[in-house]
């Protein structure tokens, strides 16, 4: 499961960046291409494959045999191995990436409250631009905070109004765009997955394109080249800007200063090679996708991971004659809360149904008895694992039950005929 896991993102990755990188994509197409392949590293695929497994699932129970002591000490003794896997590793990584994105969510949280109450709000600026900007000693020349409503964090030392409407612009195209939410997201993920080379790199890639994308939709509210020349002017001066995993900022970095520059300058478009080849790319990622799921959906369908159940030795006592008594023990394998249906006896025409309810220290067992197509008993017993209790009908037949719990992995079957010896 965890090879395909891997496989399957592997493929979204790299296609992802290769198109990014070889098909000058205009960053309206980067922007969620490279957001869906950072997602999918966050798709439980063993899950999903389990849930479809399960979707025509019958399993109800199994014969273990008439000894039970060695068999049952076989299934228990799964519950005891505890040998670790790629799974149990790739889930303590998770765990310990988790706990990081929570800590980190957490101090920029607690770091966005506090610096609301340090800045100082610009109400001239507020009141023209429409939405509440505050003025900070952060090396940065603007910056979103914030969650649900951001707020507009400049410089204290900007002052030139070109570069203010520049920045503030800038700032509320991001918040137009909703990137204040696809940045904390992608900053979660690159916690989550500390490990992982290609997440890393995907998180930088899509920052920049969320970026690039932001500087497009700017620049057509400015005239020719003045947003390119304010922004270079930026980038110029806020050498070492400072980092912020989970803000949308409009400087970041030197070097993704220059791409962004470089980007303003081109004109994004695909040829028909180039859209050919994406097409292709899709496809092939596509293809390769759903079979490896669609495989591994069959694999988990034919076989069945061990899961809780219990098994339930039953011993059935029944007089056929007056000096005739005959005495027969079976043990089962059965789920939790699903209904079994057994034959005791063909020449009494003798039949019972049963569900287990697990009620942690006992079972509680619904039984429904039938003689001859008529119900005429419907007990319920509530036993200790590992104790006997016993019913008597008509002192004809006498059924002793004693549940254990076990692991079980069983085919699918409907009904146990207990006339047939075993």
């Amino acid at each position: 499961m965890m090879i395909n896991y891997i496989l399957i993102n592997l493929l979204f990755s790299i296609s992802a960046l290769l198109i990014h990188r070889y098909c000058n994509l205009s960053a309206r197409v980067a922007v969620p291409l490279l957001f869906a392949a950072l997602i999918s590293w966050c798709i439980p695929y063993d899950l999903l494959v389990n849930w479809m497994s399960n979707l025509n699932a019958n399993n109800t129970f199994i014969i273990l045999s008439t000894q039970t002591s060695n068999a049952i000490s076989n299934a228990n003794s799964y519950i005891y191995d505890h040998s670790l896997s790629l799974l149990d590793y790739y889930q303590l990584l998770l765990v310990i990436g988790a706990l990081t994105a929570a800590y980190k969510a957490l101090k920029f949280i607690l770091w966005s409250n506090s610096i609301r109450a340090l800045c100082v709000k610009d109400e001239v600026l507020s009141e023209d631009f429409g939405h509440p900007i505050y003025r900070t000693e952060q090396q940065n020349p603007g910056l979103l905070v914030g969650f649900l409503k951001p707020i507009i964090l400049i410089e204290r030392g900007l002052k030139e109004r070109d570069l203010l409407e520049l920045t503030i612009n800038h700032e509320l195209t991001h918040i137009a765009y909703r990137d204040h939410i696809h940045v904390f997201t992608s900053g979660l993920i690159s916690y989550f997955f500390f490990w992982n080379p290609f997440v890393r790199k995907l998180v930088q890639q899509t920052k920049l394109a969320i970026e690039q994308r932001c500087d497009e939709k700017t620049a057509l509210n400015f005239e020719a080249n003045e947003y390119l020349l304010g922004l270079a002017q930026l980038i110029k001066h806020y050498q070492k800007p400072e980092s912020f995993a989970f803000n949308a900022t409009l400087v970041n970095s030197k070097h993704q200063g220059i791409t962004r520059l470089i980007y303003l300058k081109e004109k994004k478009m695909l040829t028909k090679l180039q859209k050919s080849i994406i097409g292709l790319m899709a496809l092939v990622t596509s293809i390769l996708t759903s079979t490896l799921v669609l495989a591994q959906v069959g694999k988990a369908e034919s076989v069945q991971q061990p899961r809780q159940g219990v098994a339930l030795k039953i011993k059935t006592t029944y007089q056929a004659e007056e000096d005739s008594i005959y005495t027969q023990s079976t043990d089962v394998l059965s789920d939790f809360d699903k209904p079994v249906s057994l034959v005791v006896n063909d020449e009494l025409n003798t039949n019972f149904k049963y569900t287990i309810k697990d009620l942690k220290q006992t079972a509680l067992i619904d039984i429904s008895m039938s003689i001859n197509g008529e119900v005429v008993a419907t007990p319920k017993l509530e036993v200790l694992f590992g104790n006997t209790a016993e019913v008597r009908i008509d002192n004809l037949i006498s059924l002793e039950v004693t549940p254990s719990r076990a692991m079980i992995n069983n085919p699918p079957v409907t009904q146990l005929d207990l006339s047939v010896p075993l």
